[in-house]
């Protein structure tokens, strides 16, 4: 059976962290988060959507489960900011799996902000985000991405590269079509994992577990270029 490809098309990054929490602990192997920002841009997104929760919903509940879910996780998840569309493909080139392990046993591949590595470069295009997916695909890992914008997966971009600082004018394909053909979107009615958990202390628990003081597990690729 094929590694699974899907998309979270819910917006919030705690969100996001927490699906990946909850897959990591299905898998005996490591499984890799790469956030495609600084770690600084990351922790101010992150913030911003726990305080927009936590004003929405100022009587939900903490639920204990998932905090502690996403701490028991972290020593089985290797976290990498990747702040350029270069960095990411660097480190994906990077990525292993031995070709006789079964599916569950080759970790989750999570990438956060992939549509937005890709914007203001020339491989805005189908033709970009294209070479980026294959690289995925290519780690052999399941694979499940995300971004922070609202229905992000509705705008168009050029089919080809931009070559002197100019694309195909007037003609586009919708980004939902070109990730089609590589992943699963969810039904129209679910946006990823929903929230009924307590935002600072998932917040909080997030900045213990995948180290906002850069802990162990985590690496910054722009650090090290």
């Amino acid at each position: 059976m094929p590694p699974l490809r899907s998309i979270n098309t819910n917006p919030s990054p705690l969100d996001f962290i927490n699906t990946i929490a909850q897959a990591a602990l299905k898998t005996p192997a490591k499984s890799i988060l790469i956030i495609c920002t600084t770690p600084a841009a990351f922790f101010k997104q992150a913030a911003a959507a726990a305080a927009a929760s936590a004003s929405a919903s100022a009587s939900a509940c903490t639920s204990p489960p998932t905090t502690l879910q996403t701490l028991a996780a972290s020593s089985r998840i290797d976290v990498v900011f990747a702040p350029s569309l270069l960095h990411l493909r660097a480190y994906l080139s990077t990525i292993t799996s031995s070709p006789r392990a079964d599916a569950d046993e080759r970790g989750v591949l999570a990438i956060w902000g992939l549509i937005a590595a890709h914007k203001e470069t020339a491989e805005y295009s189908a033709q970009g985000l294209g070479r980026t997916l294959a690289a995925m695909v290519e780690t052999g890992r399941e694979v499940t991405i995300a971004d922070g914008d609202e229905n992000w997966w509705e705008a168009e971009v050029p089919v080809l590269n931009k070559i002197g600082g100019s694309g195909l004018e007037g003609r586009g394909v919708g980004l939902e079509r070109v990730l089609g053909r590589w992943f699963r979107f969810p039904p129209a009615s679910v946006g990823g994992v929903g929230t009924e958990t307590g935002a600072e202390t998932v917040m909080g628990a997030t900045e213990a577990a995948f180290g906002l003081g850069y802990g162990e597990g985590v690496r910054d690729e722009g650090a090290e270029a």
